[in-house]
């Protein structure tokens, strides 16, 4: 497959043996999916650093899902679990929206 044109993104770089999502180590992969999204939101809060949230109701989730899918595959590190949990939420957003026409709009 054809590189971008510049290239990969310069941050990527190979996964660590032990990837953690906090620093503190208060995060043990036990955490059910929207707690562990609920501590990184409030996380990001505390801390002051940038975050995006793409809710099911948004038309254009499921299409931003599946394209960062598409990113970690071609240029991050190959990690089949990471990979099949991001294609779980696109699939769960799809149900959600077909479940909740009325519900899904443009963005605001």
């Amino acid at each position: 497959m054809d590189e971008p044109r510049g290239g990969p993104p310069q941050a990527i770089r190979p996964a660590p043996e032990q990837l953690t999502l906090f620093e503190d180590g208060e995060y043990t992969g036990e955490m059910e999916d929207r707690d562990r999204s609920a501590h990184i939101a409030l996380e990001c809060m505390q801390s002051g650093e940038p975050f995006f949230v793409l809710r099911a109701k948004d038309i254009f989730a499921v299409m931003g899902v599946n394209n960062y899918s598409k990113l970690v595959d071609e240029y991050g590190p190959l990690d089949v679990e990471f990979h099949a949990a991001v294609m779980d939420v696109a699939q769960e957003m799809r149900e959600w929206q077909m479940a909740n026409p009325e519900r899904v709009k443009y963005p605001d």
